[in-house]
């Protein structure tokens, strides 16, 4: 499984005054900045581990279904292995069988 996530997020215009620079504009703008790549990462976080979610549920299935299917084939072979042994020593136990015809 391949996932991927699409935002679009509208370009912010920011309203700059005629010719008003402040000294904390540009620290105002760059903390915006990164603030909006913080919530970039953090969504691309969830995303992740979103996907990472339904990946283990489908492995775990798998995994459940895989045992399921050992302990059964486990248990038939148990029943033939002891069915098999039970017939070898039947057929032992006639085998040594004293048998007197008179």
């Amino acid at each position: 499984h391949v996932g991927f996530a699409v935002r679009v997020r509208p370009a912010t215009v920011r309203a700059q005054e005629d010719a008003v620079e402040g000294p904390d504009s540009r620290v105002m703008s760059n903390l915006i900045e990164m603030s909006e790549d913080l919530l970039d990462d953090f969504q691309d976080l969830n995303d992740h581990q979103a996907y990472l979610k339904v990946r283990e549920a489908e492995h775990r299935d798998l995994t459940e279904k895989t045992y399921a299917r050992i302990v059964r084939w486990t248990v038939l072979e148990a029943l033939v292995l002891m069915s098999i042994a039970g017939g070898q020593v039947m057929y032992l136990k006639k085998f040594f069988e004293k048998t007197s015809y008179l």
